[in-house]
């Protein structure tokens, strides 16, 4: 006879369970069952039976054996020992509909998800019953048996889930201290899972133990650190308000962190799945709907799970041809590697699995369109979320549209509908929760249906709560919906500008020349009349007008900039503005010098995030006729489009200066050396030559700053093209305009650093050094030149045979380049000249491990230069086959490390 009820248990140790307790069974019989359970209701032969018991080294009496533990699992089971039947030269056990813990997991889990939308109490009531059941630690029993990997796999990812949605439930329902204990056991039987810390980290700080809450996110870097890991972006933001004192989901930050935006719970999980069954997934809807925010919890939700995700904000470009610089510079593509086509960038990341996010895509839907299908069908661990509001129309495309968020739709719902939500959430820093009572409610479900559910529009309504009545707002919303109908946005605008202070439309209306977002300095520059900003910029962030950025920067929606650009024009003032924003990126290049254009500056580092701002500057000066000033103006910004690889936008802007008669000489002298540089970086070297002579010309025997380094240039490129002039004729030259140049060090730096590649590529190594050493003395700044520098003093002493210096040269390099573009060199030449001084095995080691810091595309652009080095090391340890192997095709190779390798 049958108990009144059993549970066949794979999640925990327990293994069955019945109304009346556990049944006690001892390890082998608990084996047997484990393994017909992973198999419910199928035969499993008495062999692979004994493999999951034994592995492969079974017993030689190993088939009676396994009979013998069947029968004692027979009787331990008592009248469910029937259950275990003899089948084809095997054994299944029949489990019945919800009796495995399993499938009863996944059922409680979805039935949960169903409750929480319509009665949060009881679904965390039934997801703590699922808890209950599950537990928050892997069944032990089955953790050191290698057959049941996968299985193990799949359940531990159901806990987890069940956890998270646990947390999830606890928080909406303010148990942050119930869910403490639960999370820190979580944490501890999976120490690398983020969201998990998360929860845990949010958890503490909600319940206000900020110290704790901060140890938490310690304690995440130290795990993750003995891995070769750092925390993700969602952490740092997360971390973030804890130090700041801020609450998530709040007027601070709309969505969780590993949440859904508020009302949005079924897109989210419709874009998830949809993200994990199509490589390209795009959210389409209208401007302000929120797509945005879904496609960083989407990413966030990734991220936390161990993905790699890239994020690329598309919305400041103007320019098509940036598209794919742009999205490759996000990936880690090197500067120095220049990627401007869709099937180059395809290339560097075919052996990456990653996830792209492509935001704001509308106004190059073509563009993305291209590269996006082009990276899914030739990069197979690449998947791409795109938000539009259009779709792509790539053929691989999946769509998922998004609609405003539902408003009221019966009287008799007691439950807030999401737009409610949303509203009140938006107005917590205005208004306390007991304000809002079931009258105010009301108003607040009539405003959300006069706006439509619009989430731009709900935001920037409840914004007005601070100095506006909800019932008063009611009437003017609705008194504006009938006057604009059609275009929540548009109306919701109108009422929020009214209420604006005059200053603070003064400064939305300024704000509005910014394309790329700004800075607080950037806004008082362009923006202010002499005083500080901060306060009504706050004020413009706190009504939902202005956005502030993870990188601080403060940034218009496109309805918003629009609306504000039209009242500027109203002004008449957008000539004056754009005039004064050209004004401040002219002084932000003033401390750039052309000389530096291949180093880091901080000048020239400070314009990267201004990029699209320069563009806006550049097609002012364009309109307004001012093609000399124009010239100047994009020659000191140049330096960071080349280190940077967006090659493209050099040459648009460059390439028509050096033939337009209308600028100066001067000017066009300086542009045709900035094409050399970028000529020099992509590898167009047909170009070389004449950018370089034709800069000398329109000099006219100047000893302008960007002549020294031009003309270095042309002396390397004399080893290899014959030129006018000789290499040492070009080298006394490059010396001697550096000499009577403004930026004489820096300058006389890259002509001395030009001359030591040349006695380098003549194998003197010994004079190589010295020209090193002297460039050396004359730079101080932390940077590429430095870096470019010191590498080549130092293997330039290993060559001539000076190992120990060459060693004491490492352990004092003072470049500290810590950029993915570049550090890797400082990790492939240190372990070279360690492993060449004598400790091989050691530099190996320690080359692996700065294998795993850097991003993967990064090494896999630098693929060849890893090879070369791991070729060498491979030398150096004595085993010659695997180095010829490492070395026999390098791809290009650094021309430093290829000197060793020619020399060996």
């Amino acid at each position: 006879m049958l108990p009144v009820g059993i549970t066949w248990r794979v999640l925990r140790p327990e293994t069955v369970t019945t109304d009346s307790g556990e049944v006690p069974l001892n390890r082998r019989p608990r084996t047997v069952l484990l393994c017909l359970l992973l198999n419910p209701n199928r035969s499993v032969s008495w062999d692979k039976v004994a493999q999951f018991l034994w592995g492969d080294d079974p017993p030689k009496t190993q088939r009676n054996s396994v009979a013998r533990f069947v029968a004692d699992l027979r009787r331990a089971l008592g009248p469910d020992g029937d259950r275990i039947v003899t089948e084809g030269g095997g054994y299944r056990v029949i489990v019945h509909q919800g009796e495995l813990d399993s499938d009863i997991a996944q059922t409680g889990l979805a039935k949960a998800k169903q409750l929480a939308e319509t009665d949060l109490e009881k679904a965390h009531e039934c997801i703590g019953g699922v808890m209950e059941l599950v537990g928050t630690t892997p069944n032990e029993w089955l953790i050191d048996l290698p057959e049941v990997a996968p299985i193990l796999s799949r359940n531990q990812e159901l806990r987890i889930e069940i956890l998270e949605t646990l947390a999830r439930f606890k928080l909406d329902t303010g148990r942050h201290a119930e869910l403490i204990a639960v999370l820190e056991q979580g944490v501890l039987s999976h120490p690398y899972h983020e969201r998990l810390w998360a929860h845990l980290i949010d958890a503490l700080h909600r319940s206000a133990r900020t110290a704790d809450a901060l140890r938490a996110c310690q304690r995440l870097r130290t795990e993750l650190a003995e891995i070769g890991l750092v925390p993700s972006d969602a952490i740092h933001r997360l971390e973030a308000h804890v130090v700041a004192g801020t609450s998530i989901g709040s007027a601070a930050d709309m969505h969780t962190v590993a949440g859904a935006p508020i009302g949005r719970d079924s897109d989210l999980h419709a874009i998830q799945s949809g993200i994990s069954a199509h490589a390209l997934v795009s959210i389409v809807g209208l401007a302000g709907s929120g797509k945005s925010m879904l496609a960083t919890a989407v990413a966030d939700d990734e991220e936390l799970n161990g993905v790699a995700v890239h994020r690329v904000d598309l919305r400041p470009l103007r320019d098509a041809a940036r598209v794919v610089p742009t999205v490759a510079a996000a990936v880690g593509v090197p500067a120095s590697e220049v990627v401007t086509t869709p099937a180059e960038l395809a290339r560097h990341l075919v052996s990456i699995s990653c996830l792209i996010v492509l935001d704001n895509c509308e106004h190059l839907r073509p563009e993305c369109a291209a590269l996006a299908e082009e990276l899914v069908s030739r990069a197979s661990g690449v998947r791409v979320l795109a938000t539009s509001r259009e779709p792509l129309r790539a053929g691989s495309e999946h769509v998922h549209r998004l609609n405003m968020l539902r408003t009221k739709e019966t009287s008799e719902s007691l439950r807030p509908s999401p737009a409610a939500e949303l509203f009140v959430a938006r107005s917590a820093g205005h208004l306390d929760d007991g304000d809002f009572d079931e009258l105010h409610l009301d108003h607040v479900e009539a405003i959300c249906e006069s706006l439509r559910g619009h989430p731009l529009a709900i935001d920037l309504a409840a914004g007005l709560l601070g100095d506006t009545p909800v019932s008063e707002l009611r009437a003017r919303l609705e008194s504006a919906s009938i006057a604009s109908p059609g275009n929540a946005v548009t109306v919701a605008l109108d009422v929020a500008w009214d209420s604006l202070s005059p200053a603070g439309q003064t400064l939305l209306a300024r704000l509005s020349v910014f394309a790329g977002g700004c800075t607080v300095s950037a806004a008082e520059h362009v923006c202010g009349e002499g005083g500080p900003v901060l306060a009504d910029l706050s004020r413009l962030t706190d009504r939902g007008f202005v956005t502030l950025a993870a990188d601080d920067r403060y940034v218009l929606d496109a309805p918003i900039r629009e609306f504000a650009s039209a009242r500027l024009s109203d002004r008449r003032e957008t000539r004056v503005f754009l005039g004064r924003l050209t004004d401040w990126l002219r002084e932000l290049t003033a401390p750039w010098g052309i000389a530096e254009l291949g180093s880091i500056a901080e000048a020239g580092e400070a314009l990267v995030p201004e990029q699209a701002n320069v563009t806006e500057a550049l097609v002012h000066l364009l309109d307004i006729g001012h093609t000399e000033e124009l010239a100047w103006f994009f020659i000191r910004c140049c330096g960071p489009w080349v280190n940077h690889g967006l090659y493209s936008e050099v040459v648009r802007w460059l390439g028509p200066i050096v033939d337009d008669e209308a600028v100066s000489d001067a000017a066009r002298s300086a542009a045709a050396a900035g094409l050399l540089q970028a000529d020099m970086l992509v590898g167009n070297f047909a170009m070389l030559a004449p950018w370089g002579e034709k800069s000398l010309a329109l000099a006219g025997g100047e000893s302008y700053d960007w002549i020294p380094i031009a003309v270095s240039f042309l002396a390397l490129l004399s080893l290899v093209v014959p030129m006018s002039r000789s290499t040492e004729e070009l080298l006394d030259l490059s010396e001697s305009t550096a000499d009577r140049s403004d930026s004489r060090d820096v300058n006389t730096a890259w002509a001395l650093m030009r001359r030591a590649h040349v006695a380098h590529h003549r194998r003197d190594y010994d004079r190589a050094v010295d020209h090193f050493r002297d460039a050396l003395a004359l730079v101080n700044d932390p940077g590429r030149l430095l870096l470019a520098l010191e590498t080549g003093e130092a293997i330039s002493l290993y060559l001539a045979g000076r190992h120990e210096e060459s060693l004491e040269s490492v352990r004092g390099w003072k470049s500290k380049v810590e950029t993915d573009e570049w550090h890797y060199q400082v990790d492939i030449v240190r372990a070279v000249i360690v492993g060449g001084c004598g400790q091989p095995a050691e530099a190996t080691v320690e080359l692996a491990a700065a294998l795993r810091r850097h991003k993967p595309v990064s090494v896999w652009a630098r693929a060849d230069e890893f090879q070369i080095a791991f070729g060498l090391l491979a030398d150096m340890r004595g085993e010659p086959k695997l180095a010829a192997d490492l070395l026999a095709t390098p791809m290009s190779g650094s021309p430093f490390l290829s000197s060793i390798v020619i020399e060996k």
